[in-house]
């Protein structure tokens, strides 16, 4: 086992509930918490956690991000209701802010309906696009 793969491992171990899959947090973390003289040290043993644990994220959690069809079982929700379903099981949940997502409900946009009150039923199909735009300079 390589140097990098063993005191993270070691550090996962000892701090299980501490990590997540933010890179800088995790850097700042192994900083308080260990001895790593070297900042390239620190960075690698942060970036294999990071990549170990959103692995582990993918792997384990029914992640709704990216997927084309999700099963919501339940006869009526709001698209609040959803939204927060979605964001409970998704690895990136800020994917899903409201103020860069357009939501359709058959086809028409929910922002003319009821918005977040809108009723969704059985059979209705939910379409959610986020929203990419770009800043200017």
């Amino acid at each position: 086992m390589d140097r990098i793969k063993r005191i993270s491992t070691e550090l996962l171990e000892r701090y299980p509930d501490r990590f997540g899959i933010d890179f800088d947090e995790n850097k700042k973390l192994i900083k308080e918490i260990a001895i790593v003289r070297s900042k390239i040290l620190r960075n690698k043993i942060a970036g294999y956690i990071t990549s170990r644990l959103h692995r582990e994220a993918t792997e384990n959690k029914a992640t709704a991000i990216g997927r084309s069809c999700i099963i919501f079982n339940k006869p009526f929700a709001s698209i609040s209701e959803i939204l927060t379903f979605l964001k409970e099981n998704a690895v990136e949940s800020k994917i899903l802010n409201p103020n860069n997502i357009l939501i359709a409900i058959n086809g028409a946009d929910s922002a003319l309906l009821c918005g977040n009150d809108t009723l969704v039923k059985t059979g209705d199909m939910v379409t959610i696009v986020t929203v990419v735009h770009g800043g200017c300079n």
